[in-house]
């Protein structure tokens, strides 16, 4: 894997409504965002590339929500394993963004139908998308204010589970609702 800057992972998220199961891709930043397991649930091993003994692992590789008649309505959730290791004395910190401005999952393929990032309470409102941490749900950052998710103070290993929950109803047409997450680890200075 190439590096720029800090070690950085992006993460698809699809919501399908009223389809099959759907691939997710899921991305490796580099240079560019390049393709690097599709549907396939493994962890993607990330680095800091200004401190290779800082080493970071995103588990699984897709989050891949699908409605349908019997979910449609509700909230469907699935958990998003961070894990995190390095011999810096000062220890990591790992944030989390969207990998641009749109904070949204946008339909593929008319790209007006959105399904905004809400959060503030222990459930989704209709409509909304976002992640918690064993609290309320949080909205998810742009790329240009992403997210402490957890930080360490020392050397040594560390872990955090999220949960991603996306909440729609019939009021949305059928399709697959899509953004991208960019996990990054970096030592503290």
């Amino acid at each position: 894997m190439t590096k720029i800057g800090k070690a950085a992972m992006a993460l698809g998220v699809v919501a399908a409504l009223g389809v099959a199961a759907l691939p997710l891709s899921t991305y490796a930043a580099v240079e560019a965002d390049i393709p690097v397991s599709v549907q396939v649930p493994q962890a993607t091993v990330i680095t800091d590339p200004d401190d290779p003994t800082t080493t970071g692992e995103v588990s699984p590789n897709a989050l891949d929500f699908v409605f349908d008649g019997t979910t449609i309505g509700s909230t469907l959730t699935l958990p998003l394993h961070i894990s995190g290791t390095t011999t810096a004395a000062a220890g990591f910190s790992v944030s989390m963004s969207t990998t641009g401005a749109q904070t949204a999952l946008v339909k593929t393929d008319d790209g007006t139908q959105m399904i905004p990032t809400g959060g503030g309470a222990a459930t989704l409102a209709t409509n909304t998308w976002g992640y918690r941490d064993g609290g309320n749900y949080i909205p998810v950052q742009p790329l240009a204010t992403p997210a402490t998710v957890f930080a360490t103070a020392d050397a040594g290993a560390a872990n955090k589970t999220l949960t991603f929950g996306v909440n729609v109803d019939a009021t949305k047409p059928a399709g697959t609702y899509t953004n991208t997450l960019r996990i990054t680890i970096a030592h503290n200075s």
